[in-house]
């Protein structure tokens, strides 16, 4: 509470300065500058610096390009605002794909905006207009600095090593919940301690930009600390997709497979220990130790199945994994936490697969432009009276970015946020406003209006919300040095700018609100129809996949399968719990990740392989209508096929690390289906839909 209030006031006071130094040169919009104050307010002066230092550079960014497009288009204004439309839309890509840099893409979408469409009214001052947008961008920013520097110059750096000593200690918590008896105890409790991992793992990475403002240690070794946070991040898929495969193999004895599997099981933990003890205060270097393969008893292996020796050979790549990743975690927290150097990456960085486009990027495109042209038909055919028309045409597609930038998607919610906001501003406007007799009230009254704001809404999912409660007050009032007060320009003010929410509501909830359980398991369907297809590929001969026509076809079968594999994440977190149960939905959700992921693995490792390559004659295709069962135990038999072919060829050739991978890769497909199977034993449905499903 105490911190709060300590954050909340420094924000008022700059907030406050703000609006003085605005007043007293005369600015042309005051309001920019206070909305980058409440924008780059941050808990530490590192975190501040780098939002503005991102905030400038999208300014300049903005300015530049609106400047560009008015020079060439501005005597054609349908084009002009086409390629605007464009801009933005591959501006909003960029924003997606580049977390480090979305603030950059994000403001420089904003100001582009602000820009064009001003000097679509006023062509002759667009250059004016673009260097008054940098002016009260530089003036909120330098304000904001100031006062944080001189007042409360708060870092992060500490927050930065606490996090990595938890993350330490949460992988050992981790590795320890896999004694618990109680199955579906051991799986609720083991996914809430991932889920809290896996958000302060992508928190801390988050930190560093900032703290290496703030800490010469963190500047000079920002690598080695991003390398030892996705190391941590590695290592916590790597421990789950390693429980997942035991919970496979529950029903093998898995002592008698692997002889050495306890002892093997010791020294990982042991290895765990080291870790935890390397996060405590005065801990000294320490060498990590080398925990040693897990051996397979090749009797009771070839006694198997090819399912579960798949499993077999999974578990076996995942437990090298494991020691790999908390060794090299080790090794670099522990040098990172002394203020040591840090020992040198060895070998290369795995290529993480990504697909062409998420789902994401390609949802927010496509509703960023939907929301642009809607709102630019209706600023030309209805000319909305209230606001400046330009304004009411940049506030509302404005709208429709803080709602992407914040991930707010519900219509009815959105509408009514704003709706607060706009009363909230009518009460100050109407009781308070015409109360003030001198300009220090004024800005008196600005200061509390700010620190209400940080204090109310200090989180970050609460973004939204404190938009829609500044935005109204600060914009349709639009203060300047010369008083004006009008209740019938903010009362039609502010219906224009619930029109506004009300359209992007509207068009959002028409256009990208499909029915979820629908969607859900056509898209899963497609997802296996897509990775049978990519798996037949891979299972080609080399000359034939050596072929730029089969290339091609490999690439886009490898995105579509990635591709719905995260849409489908994205669709089980709206799923209703009468569809579903979210524990179920979740486990299908990474077992599909972990399937696409296995084969790129195997797709990246037989790329350009000419020899020890299987050369597969595979089954019939299973017929789209049939049922789901049918497509993953075709799948479970083309990976059974691919893995016996290469066990033969490292058998006649020798083993080597890259078959080995690629055996480890057939393991993990197999992994994924067998879980997956589990799961739909397991829902709680009618026959007809499990089937379905």
């Amino acid at each position: 509470m105490v911190f709060r209030i300590h954050s909340a006031a420094q924000t008022a006071l700059a907030f406050a300065l703000t609006y003085v130094l605005a007043f007293y040169w005369n600015l042309d919009r005051p309001f920019w500058a206070g909305f980058t104050v409440l924008m780059v307010s941050l808990p530490s002066i590192g975190q501040s610096l780098q939002k503005g230092v991102l905030r400038m550079f999208g300014t300049l960014i903005g300015a530049a390009v609106g400047l560009f497009f008015l020079s060439f288009f501005v005597q054609e204004r349908i084009t002009l605002l086409l390629v605007l439309s464009v801009y933005m839309s591959m501006m909003l890509f960029f924003m997606l794909a580049n977390a480090y840099y979305s603030y950059v893409f994000f403001i420089s979408i904003i100001v582009t905006l602000i820009i064009v469409l001003m000097g679509v009214q006023q062509p002759q001052d667009a250059f004016y207009l673009s260097v008054y947008r940098t002016e009260e961008t530089t003036l909120g920013i330098a304000v904001y600095t100031a006062v944080t520097l001189l007042f409360a110059p708060r870092t992060s750096l500490m927050t930065l090593r606490s996090n990595m000593r938890s993350l330490l200690e949460g992988h050992g918590a981790l590795f320890g919940m896999n004694g618990v008896a109680d199955t579906d105890e051991k799986m609720r409790r083991m996914y809430g301690q991932y889920v809290s991992m896996r958000d302060m793992a992508e928190t801390t990475l988050q930190l560093v930009p900032g703290v290496r403002l703030e800490s010469y240690q963190v500047y000079r070794y920002r690598g080695a600390w991003e390398r030892a946070i996705g190391c941590s991040a590695a290592l916590l898929e790597a421990q789950r997709q390693w429980t997942g495969t035991l919970v496979a193999l529950k029903d093998l004895d898995v002592p008698a497979l692997f002889p050495d599997f306890d002892a093997r099981l010791g020294k990982l933990g042991h290895l765990f220990d080291l870790m935890k003890a390397a996060g405590q205060e005065g801990a000294l270097a320490v060498e990590p130790p080398d925990v040693g393969p897990l051996t397979i008893d090749e009797k009771a292996f070839e006694a198997l199945g090819s399912t579960r020796r798949s499993l077999v050979l999974s578990a076996q790549g995942l437990f090298r994994r494991q020691t790999e990743l908390a060794r090299t975690l080790l090794s670099l927290s522990s040098a990172l936490l002394r203020g040591d150097p840090p020992p040198k990456a060895s070998g290369r960085p795995e290529a993480r697969p990504r697909t062409v486009i998420q789902p994401q990027q390609y949802a927010y495109m496509s509703q960023m432009f939907v929301i642009f042209w809607a709102t630019v038909l209706l600023w030309i055919l209805l000319d909305p009276p209230g606001l400046d028309t330009i304004t009411f045409l940049e506030l509302t597609i404005l709208l429709g970015m803080i709602g992407i930038m914040t991930g707010e998607d519900k219509p009815l919610s959105q509408v009514f946020t704003f709706a607060g906001g706009i009363v909230f501003a009518g009460l100050l406007y109407v009781f308070l406003y015409p109360l003030l007799t001198n300009i220090v009230q004024f800005f008196l009254l600005m200061g509390i209006f700010a620190f209400l704001m940080t204090f109310l809404f200090p989180r970050r999912e609460q973004n939204f919300t404190k938009q829609a409660f500044m935005l109204p007050w600060m914009s349709i009032g639009n203060f300047t040095n010369a008083p004006v007060y009008d209740f019938g320009q903010f009362l039609t003010g502010s219906a224009m700018l619930l029109v506004g929410i009300s359209v992007i509501s509207l068009i959002h909830y028409l256009f990208f609100m499909p029915n979820t359980q629908a969607l859900f398991l056509q898209r899963q369907r497609a997802f296996f129809g897509a990775a049978e297809k990519w798996l037949r590929l891979l299972a080609s001969c080399p000359a034939r996949r050596a072929s730029p026509f089969l290339r091609a076809r490999l690439f886009v079968w490898r995105h579509r399968t990635h591709f719905l594999a995260d849409e489908i994440a994205l669709l089980s977190k709206k799923l209703p719990v009468t569809f579903v149960k979210p524990e179920l939905a979740r486990i299908f959700t990474t077992e599909i990740k972990d399937m696409a992921a296995s084969l790129s693995s195997l797709h990246a490792r037989l790329k350009g392989r000419a020899v020890a390559s299987p050369c597969l004659s595979v089954e019939a295709e299973v017929a789209p209508t049939a049922p789901l069962r049918e497509q993953l135990e075709a799948l479970q038999r083309m990976t059974g096929a691919f893995l016996d072919a290469l066990r033969d060829d490292a058998r006649a050739e020798g083993p080597d690390a890259s078959t080995q991978a690629m055996i480890a890769a057939c393991g993990g497909i197999m992994k994924a289906l067998s879980n997956t199977l589990d799961v739909m034993r397991s829902l709680p449905v009618e026959s007809e839909a499990r089937n379905r499903f």
